[in-house]
């Protein structure tokens, strides 16, 4: 962006551990960077003239607490309420033209993230792994709330894997890679010069489920964004029954306040949309048939992939 000082380096370090959760889901992806500056609509809009499949945000506006109204933004700011306004429409432009946009939730006490509450988008909140069961539970830095800009929407709709409180060190941690010297680098724990960074919040989050969708999209580029978040929702989350986010929501079975749908699966929305493959596989032509096995569509049936199936499977029972 011409409003970014030094678009091609990274000298905080968010946009290069974001990267790396995208490739850690999705290690095929094209990426293609964009740096906000001070303009974040005009990033958003070049992000989506590149014909991007997914955009996925790890920032935000936390202007969506209770009780505000789009009048109260425009009494407060006029200029903030227009470039709020630009970005609502600006991401209703991209998910009707099929681009599947993913954002942050927010994080802690105060994190009422916009656009995370816009209804077109998917809002990604935390959970964390505990050591040394490997349990899942809700992140008590992940923002959860219900809109006011926007009736009945309820963010998030499905979560990422996050870090746990680094103020109660020590604690299960997400490391990422970051450029050496970077701000990341020389805050978090660790050398000052070791290229690694320290995330807690859901901007990690967003990544790795944006890696996600590129996987169903791979089996699957038929979907449409209302159909990736309905999949993703319905059918690739892991129920998360433990703890409570930053806003004192507590999981539990089900869908809940703290974490949505719960974790995002990813095998298993690779399984869902490879389901989808099979299908169109059995319906489509011999031509057809061939062209998709050529393309490395279809899997290979064998012993161990039914196995590894099977296994999946009673995973999830």
């Amino acid at each position: 962006m011409p409003c970014a000082s030094n678009p091609s380096q990274d000298n905080y370090g968010h946009g290069t551990g974001e990267a790396a959760n995208i490739f850690a889901a999705a290690p095929d992806a094209q990426l293609i960077p964009v740096k906000m500056g001070n303009d974040a609509v005009g990033a958003f809009n070049k992000a989506c003239n590149q014909s991007p499949d997914i955009i996925t945000n790890s920032w935000g506006w936390s202007v969506d607490s209770p009780g505000t109204s789009w009048s109260d933004i425009r009494n407060r700011s006029r200029s903030l309420y227009n470039t709020l306004k630009a970005m609502e429409a600006a991401i209703a432009n991209a998910v009707n033209n099929g681009i599947v946009v993913c954002f942050s939730a927010g994080n802690g006490p105060g994190g009422y993230g916009f656009p995370a509450s816009h209804p077109d988008v998917i809002a990604v909140g935390g959970v964390h792994v505990n050591y040394p069961d490997l349990d899942l539970e809700a992140s008590s830095y992940a923002a959860s709330f219900d809109s006011s800009l926007y009736s009945g929407r309820q963010v998030p709709d499905l979560c990422g894997m996050v870090g746990d409180d680094v103020s109660s060190l020590p604690a299960p941690l997400l490391m990422l890679p970051v450029p050496p010297g970077s701000r990341l680098d020389t805050s978090s724990t660790g050398a000052a010069d070791d290229s690694w960074g320290l995330f807690s919040g859901t901007s990690a989050a967003a990544p790795q489920v944006a890696g996600v969708v590129a996987l169903m999209l791979e089996k699957n580029n038929s979907l449409s964004p209302s159909d990736v978040k309905k999949k993703l929702v319905n059918q690739a989350a892991k129920d998360v029954t433990k703890g409570q986010s930053a806003m004192g929501d507590s999981a539990g079975p089900g869908d809940d306040a703290a974490t949505g749908a719960g974790m995002v699966d990813a095998k298993w929305a690779w399984v869902v949309s490879m389901g989808d493959t099979m299908a169109r596989f059995f319906e489509a032509t011999p031509e057809r048939r061939e062209r998709l096995i050529e393309e490395d569509a279809v899997p290979e049936i064998d012993g161990e992939f039914v196995e590894d199936m099977m296994q999946t499977l009673r995973s999830r029972s």
